[in-house]
């Protein structure tokens, strides 16, 4: 094969001058072929000075590519008919005695070679007209310099935009999803997240605190007789960690425990739950009987060290007291902020353990050792009492457009489950009536506006509620009536009422009864009586502009009279929905 059909194909790095105007000439003879090929490729590729570069330019325009087409053509088959005559001569001088079979084979491999040296200038055709094409870029980007730029602008700003989006777009689908799952919760639970807490325990609004009608010697007695579970853990018998730990240290629970306001019956069943009756190793090493301090990420290496039980109980009922039931306290205040009592075994173990069962086994210990009873709610705050009340609606604002179905259903969730709790058909279920009304609603910031004259009595929350259409004092007490007892006949107004029940004194009060006007006035609920000679009331008022909770002492303005209506409810109410 001819040596010129290996050649490389390289751009020449020559640079140009100001004045070049070379142009492509049609090759003569076989031997200057390549070298003109060779020229047009170098001056087509080569960069081209301003005015040298237009002058080319314009020569390549029109005819001259046509012209330069051409010029290829006829070069490609003056090489191969020159290379076919010089082949042919040498193998008739080299083969002249050759049989006819040897001629055919001679002549297809002339072809062949000839077939590849085509294949060579077809190639460098190719680079000559990519070269030409850059030229013509170049030449457009001098003659046409704001529309090129343009280009290259919009170009690079579409870069720009498909590097951002590939960028910010995984954080906009996290976005996305968040915002999905978050509306999720919302609509299946219809609050807060403590709902979905709530869900796995509804029988813990046990209280905490200790009230001094559970004495030491009743204490130290059920301690002593409790019959301990026939269990093994970590190598222990539950008995054996009852006897060596908790029996000895009954005196200490109660002493420390009192002293901090706390019940000890409540701390003596965190430990029991908290070390599997003191046999886990936080307990036998560490002195932590309480899982104080421990997180589950590292629970044995983060709990605290105690040098005996007595200190840890310490630790335990001091941090409750100042921490959790303490109004202020760190917890306090995140537990309040889950809708939660504070005060209560519940809502002290949305805090104390990521366990929702924790508040149910820990109750469950207090009703085995100690016969607490057990008592249910609706996971919100505990009717009956209360912890805290929100007098004259502060930080609330009234309602003036309707509630939401989910805010009705959950008021309304709240209502039935106190109203139960209560007793249906008592004087305490109509008071868990219009506290859970009054509570459930500030609950979502809002509180009803007063309306005179305005009944609007329904079951539950009246879904027309909002601005003046609500109620009025006689109204709110008669649907409080309505919704805990179902009551045949509740009162038109405030002189029916003045004539319900027997009348009594404030410290003979208690809930369900009603402070209520002589005559025409004015009708208060008492949701409960405080022994200190104040009640909380529940009321529609115009003078605080609705409805409200109101700390009251008996001496107002005008007189008041305290109404109990045990008989009326036992005559009128009925036992069942």
């Amino acid at each position: 094969m001819d040596d010129n059909t290996n050649e490389e194909l390289t751009t020449p790095q020559e640079e140009p001058t100001e004045t070049s105007t070379d142009t492509p000439s049609t090759p003569e003879n076989l031997d200057n072929t390549e070298e003109s090929i060779n020229n047009v490729e170098n001056n087509a590729s080569r960069p081209v000075a301003l005015n040298g570069r237009e002058a080319f330019a314009n020569r390549l325009r029109g005819n001259n590519d046509n012209q330069l087409e051409e010029s290829l053509r006829k070069a490609q088959e003056e090489k191969f008919n020159q290379t076919k005559m010089k082949n042919g001569h040498e193998g008739e001088e080299k083969h002249a005695d050759a049989n006819t079979g040897e001629a055919n084979f001679e002549d297809k491999n002339k072809i062949d070679k000839a077939k590849d040296s085509l294949n060579v200038l077809k190639a460098k055709n190719d680079v000559l007209t990519n070269n030409i094409n850059k030229s013509k870029a170049a030449l457009f980007a001098i003659t046409n310099p704001v529309e090129a730029a343009e280009m290259a602008v919009k170009f690079h700003i579409r870069g720009l935009i498909i590097a951002a989006i590939g960028t910010i777009l995984p954080f906009i689908v996290i976005f996305i999803v968040v915002i999905i799952v978050a509306l999720g919760i919302i609509n299946n639970e219809g609050s807060s997240t403590s709902q979905n807490y709530c869900s796995a325990i509804s029988d813990t609004e046990t209280s905490v605190i200790f009230d001094n009608s559970f004495t030491k010697e009743q204490f130290l007695s059920l301690v002593n007789s409790y019959n301990v579970p026939d269990a093994t853990h970590n190598g222990h018998k539950y008995s054996w960690g009852y006897e060596t730990f908790f029996k000895p240290n009954a005196s200490n629970f109660y002493d420390i425990c009192t002293k901090h306001g706390i019940d000890p019956r409540f701390i003596f069943s965190i430990g029991l739950h908290e070390s599997a009756f003191g046999t886990s190793n936080i307990a036998l090493k560490k002195g932590n009987f309480f899982g104080w301090g421990a997180y589950d990420s590292s629970p044995y290496d983060s709990a605290l060290t105690f040098h005996d039980m007595s200190d840890g109980i310490e630790a335990v009922a001091g941090g409750l007291s100042r921490s959790y039931v303490t109004e202020g306290g760190s917890q306090y205040k995140a537990i309040k902020a889950r809708g939660l009592d504070p005060r209560t075994v519940q809502g002290i173990g949305s805090s104390y353990a990521s366990d929702p069962n924790w508040p149910s086994s820990v109750v469950g210990y207090m009703q085995k050792v100690f016969g607490v009873t057990k008592t249910s709610s609706n996971c919100n705050g505990s009717f009956n009492p209360l912890t805290e009340y929100n007098y004259n609606h502060h930080g609330l604002v009234a309602l003036d457009s309707k509630l939401s179905n989910i805010q009705i259903n959950t008021i309304n969730s709240r209502i039935i489950t106190e109203v139960d709790k209560a007793g249906y058909g008592t004087g305490a279920a109509v008071a868990a009536a219009g506290q859970s009304l009054v509570y459930g609603l500030q609950l979502e910031g809002v509180y009803l506006r007063y309306h005179y004259g305005a009944k609007n009595l329904s079951i539950g929350v009246n879904p027309i509620w909002q601005k003046y259409d609500t109620m009025d004092c006689s109204g709110f007490v008669s649907w409080a009536i309505k919704n805990g007892c179902n009551a045949s006949y509740a009162g038109t107004g405030t002189s029916s009422f003045s004539n319900y029940g027997t009348r009594i004194s404030l410290e003979e009060t208690k809930p369900g009864d009603i402070m209520v006007t002589y005559g025409k006035g004015h009708i208060r609920l008492i949701v409960k009586n405080n022994g200190d000679g104040t009640v909380v009331t529940a009321e529609e008022t115009s003078s605080k502009g609705g409805l409200v909770f109101t700390l009251r002492d008996g001496k107002e303005r005008r007189p008041y009279q305290f109404r109990d209506m045990s008989g009326w409810y036992a005559s009128n109410c009925k036992k069942s929905r």
